[in-house]
C-alpha cells in the first residue's frame, strides 16, 4: 500500500508540475478568451514555437527531462530487496524493464492530457480539427515516448554498470538536458531524441515526412533493444547485489 501511495503522490506532482506549466506558457489566452479561428490559434503558437508546450528546448526540455529522471529513478528503486528473490535474476531485469515502458507511458499521458484539456477549454473543437490537432498529438505522443524510454533505458544500464550507486541519476540528467539544449543551439539531431519540428508542418498543411519518422521510430527500437540486452548481460554476469552490501 505504501508502494502505491508513493506511486499516486509522484503522479499527481506531474501533473500538478504540467498543469502550472501550461498556464505559464500560455498566459495570454487567460487574458484574450476563447480561439475562434486557425489564424488565431497559430498566432498563440499553441503547437509549435520557442514557447510552445510541445517545443521541449532549452528550460522546458531540461526541466520534463529531470523530471522524468527523478520519476523513472523511483521505479528503478530496489525498494524491497525480496524481489530479486520473486523474479530471479532475469526476471527481475524484465520487470524493471516493464516498469520503465509503462512510467515513460503514464508520464506522457499525463503530460499531452493536460494540453488537449486545456485546448479544448480556449479553442473552438472546429479549429482544432481544421488544424489537425489530434492526429499531431498523436504522432507527438509516440514520438516523445519513444525519448523518455530511451532516457529511461539508459537509466537502467548505467544503473547496473556503478553497481547501484546514484551517480546513474545525475549522469543521465547531465546528458539529456546537454541534448535538449544542443539539438536548438546547434542543430544537432541526434536519434532517437524527440523531434517535435514536424507538428507545425503537418497542422498548417498537413504535410508529413512519414520516411523520416518510421526511420526515427526504428532507430528506437534498436537502441532499446541494445540497451535491455547490454542492461540484462551486465546485471546477469555481474554480482551486483553482494556488491552493494559490501558498501553500506
Amino acid at each position: 500500500m505504501k508502494f502505491r501511495k508513493r506511486d499516486l503522490y509522484a503522479n499527481l506532482i506531474n501533473i500538478a508540475f504540467f498543469f502550472i506549466t501550461w498556464l505559464f506558457l500560455n498566459s495570454r489566452l487567460l487574458n484574450n478568451g476563447k480561439i475562434h479561428s486557425v489564424e488565431d490559434f497559430f498566432s498563440f503558437n499553441l503547437i509549435n514555437s520557442e514557447m510552445a508546450y510541445t517545443n521541449l528546448t532549452h528550460v522546458l526540455g531540461t526541466a520534463f527531462t529531470i523530471l522524468f529522471v527523478l520519476s523513472s529513478a523511483r521505479v528503478l528503486d530496489m525498494k524491497n530487496p525480496y524481489e530479486l528473490i520473486k523474479y530471479n535474476r532475469d526476471g527481475f531485469v524484465k520487470h524493471k524493464i516493464k516498469g520503465i515502458v509503462t512510467n515513460a507511458l503514464i508520464f506522457v499521458f499525463e503530460y499531452l492530457i493536460i494540453h488537449v484539456l486545456f485546448c479544448i477549454i480556449f479553442c473552438d473543437f472546429s479549429v482544432l480539427l481544421e488544424v489537425n490537432f489530434f492526429p499531431c498529438l498523436m504522432l507527438f505522443y509516440i514520438s516523445l515516448t519513444e525519448y523518455f524510454l530511451i532516457i529511461g533505458m539508459s537509466m537502467l544500464f548505467l544503473q547496473y554498470l556503478f553497481k547501484f550507486s546514484n551517480a546513474y541519476i545525475a549522469l543521465t540528467a547531465i546528458v539529456f538536458c546537454l541534448l535538449a539544449i544542443a539539438s536548438n543551439d546547434l542543430g544537432i539531431r541526434i536519434s532517437p531524441v524527440y523531434f517535435s519540428d514536424f507538428i507545425q508542418d503537418f497542422a498548417q498543411s498537413g504535410a508529413f515526412n512519414w520516411f523520416e519518422y518510421a526511420v526515427n521510430l526504428i532507430e528506437t527500437i534498436i537502441v532499446f533493444f541494445i540497451l535491455a540486452i547490454s542492461s540484462r548481460i551486465i546485471f546477469l554476469k555481474r554480482d551486483i547485489i553482494i556488491n552493494e552490501k559490501a558498501d553500506s
